[in-house]
């Protein structure tokens, strides 16, 4: 019996193991083969290699190009969590294990053989489901292709976005290339403009989009919205910022770090949290999207709004606080 829960307990912990640090999973995030690994790893991994290099698993080679599409293995995270409380509970209860009468010590075995039975299950299905989709029916390789494709489709659209300065509110400042804005404590004496947004801590692209698919890339810090608006968005009242109403979608990390979507007013916790300081921004007029991701050396989505877009719309950025050094830079290439 010791030999089979030794056993099991081998099996769980290589099922378990990272394949580049060889501990047990921290943070394990899930590549588009279906393998898993540490995001520490795998952002060491991406750092430490040429830019242009294709980024390919280490468990099973598949080659995905420099931009890679991965997501947070949440279950896999709550199995090595489990796991790892019970080798807790297994070296105190060894520590004890003089104290320990005979018939208590076959019952703490029998619940751990069923535990490690039980995690060992819910591995087998993370497994096998990621093999069917990426192996058996490739769509979330095939998603990620078609991802990288539509960003370096609408590459060249980046160089040609700048600020509209006339838009911007009073307590912004936008630099003289127009692609650089950030927060300022003191209100400046902005001549009156049609464009200009009065009480709301807001800017717009000078261009608008009508059709089509657009991809925008920004570097963000401190508190800050990045939305898509409609170039009619009201710029006199404070319910004109970014969210409140139905003619603007708004991505905002507010002074906690976290994220929520905003459209007419709700807001949506997203789950996920920034590793790296760069948003993406893709508008589908054809499939009535609007949809955020970050981009490091991986390409995560964090939120798609379905809705149909029924006129021009605008690239539209708010900084709400002058003391956390609020910064948005439109940049002009991929990296």
């Amino acid at each position: 019996m010791e030999y089979l829960k030794l056993t099991k307990e081998s099996q769980l912990r290589e099922l378990l193991t990272c394949p580049v640090c060889q501990d047990i999973f921290e943070d394990p995030h899930q590549l588009p083969c279906g393998h898993s690994l540490c995001m520490r790893c795998l952002d060491g991994m991406l750092k430490h290699r040429p830019l242009a290099q294709p980024f390919s698993c280490p468990t099973c080679r598949a080659c995905f190009g420099p931009l890679i599409g991965v997501h947070k293995s949440y279950t896999l995270h709550s199995v090595v969590e489990d796991f790892n409380a019970q080798q807790e509970k297994q070296r105190d209860q060894r520590e004890q294990s003089t104290q320990t009468d005979p018939v208590a010590e076959r019952t703490h075995h029998a619940n751990y053989n069923c535990i490690l039975f039980l995690l060992l299950a819910i591995i087998f299905i993370c497994i096998s489901k990621a093999f069917m989709c990426s192996v058996e029916n490739h769509t979330l390789t095939e998603t990620v292709q078609r991802q990288r494709t539509l960003l370096l489709k609408y590459h060249p659209e980046i160089t040609d976005l700048i600020l509209n300065k006339d838009s911007a509110s009073p307590y912004l400042v936008v630099s003289e290339d127009l692609l650089s804005v950030w927060r300022v404590k003191d209100k400046k004496d902005y001549p009156q403009h049609p464009a200009r947004f009065t009480d709301a801590p807001q800017v717009l692209s000078t261009e608008c989009v009508s059709g089509g698919s657009h991809y925008w890339e920004l570097e963000a810090q401190g508190y800050w919205d990045i939305a898509v608006a409609y170039e009619s968005i009201n710029r006199r009242l404070k319910l004109s910022s970014f969210g409140n109403d139905a003619k603007s979608w708004s991505l905002t990390h507010d002074s906690k770090g976290r994220l929520f979507a905003f459209h007419k007013g709700v807001k949506e916790k997203i789950l996920e949290s920034l590793t790296h300081n760069r948003v993406g921004v893709v508008v589908d007029f054809e499939k009535g999207a609007v949809a955020f991701h970050e981009v490091g050396h991986m390409w995560n989505h964090l939120h798609t709004f379905k809705t149909n877009l029924t006129g021009p719309v605008c690239l539209g950025l708010g900084l709400y606080r002058e003391d956390l050094h609020t910064k948005i830079s439109v940049k002009k290439t991929l990296t």
